[in-house]
């Protein structure tokens, strides 16, 4: 899979001359984003440290390689949840709760099967001004009994 074509360039924004690169259209890609999860793994327990730069900075000082350390993914979820069209989140938005456990449900079974992963963090608890990608709207109210989510996250004990 050619993971750049997943990427969506918007061109000439925030001003001219910039290529802005949203990954969105990586996220909302199930195979898309597993596929660019497995493929940061490979890079990172190989130590390519190459593979790892930010702002020109190295998350790994040169000749150091995971081998036992754990891996955390931590920031995960990102499901957006609306039956609005008006609000912003990440991938394609789920309308109720059965869809919104069966993605959670499709992502939790993605880490389980990466034994390196040791631990996660899901983002975001609560809905923002704009975004709707929590499991509780702005306001603090669930947005379904979230006691539908402990028989998914049990299976990690």
């Amino acid at each position: 899979m050619d993971l750049k074509s997943k990427i969506r360039v918007i061109e000439d924004f925030p001003k001219e001359g910039i290529s802005f690169k949203d990954i969105t259209t990586l996220v909302g890609d199930g195979e898309g984003l597993k596929e660019s999860i497995d493929e940061g793994m490979n890079q990172i327990l190989s130590g390519n440290n190459g593979y790892c730069i930010k702002n020109g900075r190295k998350f790994y000082v040169d000749g150091f390689k995971v081998e036992d350390n754990p891996i955390l993914i931590t920031e995960f979820g990102g499901i957006a949840f609306s039956s609005s069209n008006e609000n912003w989140g990440y991938g394609n938005k789920v309308k109720n709760k059965e869809e919104f456990l069966e993605r959670f449900k499709s992502q939790l079974e993605y880490i389980k099967e990466r034994s390196e992963i040791r631990g996660w963090c899901y983002t975001q608890t609560t809905d923002v001004e704009i975004e709707v990608n929590g499991l509780f709207y702005f306001d603090r109210t669930p947005k379904f009994d979230v006691s539908d989510i402990k028989p998914l996250i049990d299976q990690f004990k």
